[in-house]
């Protein structure tokens, strides 16, 4: 009976020893889930801005196609919105916006696109009106098919894009309140026909976007700017 008095004891004294934690091993926890906690945030944030990255260098290929495939029923290249209105790309590729200076942007998956056209022409179009008759009902005779009573022309001037170029820029460069959308600047345009990722971004402004790729004047590319993406 003592014995058994004596192991009571015992327990009683082991059980309330080993309940509850100590302040230092509240802190060890509390720290050890704050450091995995920040682990996961950062893995999330780079998974997604690898994945906005993805998006933007398969959004600029899916312009630069859609652009050829305007330019062979027009005979010009066309700006996103146009392509947009057109059905040349879908309206999940994002919605447009006019920034303060006057670009216009395309903003898809935290990148904002934006075209500038390189080389413009001007081509007129003729169009004859409907050809007034002078009442006698008789034609000149001299048979060009002209009316003698001399229709008049009308002439309507179209601007045609030849070339242009077009940069894909994280949000976050001129919207610093955003959460980082991305890290690499991507460009593209019509004669390289290519995705270049540009090496160091000395731009300062978004709304005037430069040649990093390409050397417009000497035309060919600039290897020490921008690296072709594989």
């Amino acid at each position: 009976m003592k014995l058994r008095v004596e192991f009571l004891k015992a327990s009683k004294k082991i059980a309330s020893e080993k309940s509850g934690f100590s302040l230092i091993e509240l802190l060890m926890v509390t720290v050890m889930i704050g450091i995995l906690s920040s682990l996961a945030i950062l893995n999330a944030m780079s998974a997604k801005i690898a994945a906005n990255e993805t998006s933007a260098a398969a959004t600029l290929k899916t312009f630069l196609h859609a652009n050829y495939t305007y330019y062979t029923a027009h005979n010009s290249f066309a700006i996103p919105q146009q392509l947009a209105e057109q059905g040349f790309v879908s309206s999940e590729f994002g919605n447009m916006e006019t920034l303060s200076c006057g670009k216009t942007v395309f903003k898809k998956s935290g990148y904002a696109f934006i075209m500038v056209p390189t080389k413009l022409e001007r081509q007129i179009t003729r169009q004859s009106s409907s050809p007034s008759s002078n009442g006698n009902g008789n034609n000149n005779g001299n048979g060009n098919g002209n009316n003698n009573g001399g229709g008049n022309n009308s002439s309507d001037s179209d601007v045609v894009i030849l070339e242009y170029l077009m940069d894909a820029i994280p949000i976050t460069e001129y919207v610093p309140s955003v959460s980082k959308t991305g890290l690499k600047w991507f460009y593209t345009d019509s004669i390289t026909n290519l995705i270049w990722v540009i090496n160091d971004p000395k731009r300062q402004n978004p709304c005037s976007p430069g040649e990093f790729c390409f050397d417009l004047q000497k035309m060919q590319p600039k290897y020490d700017e921008c690296t072709p993406l594989n």
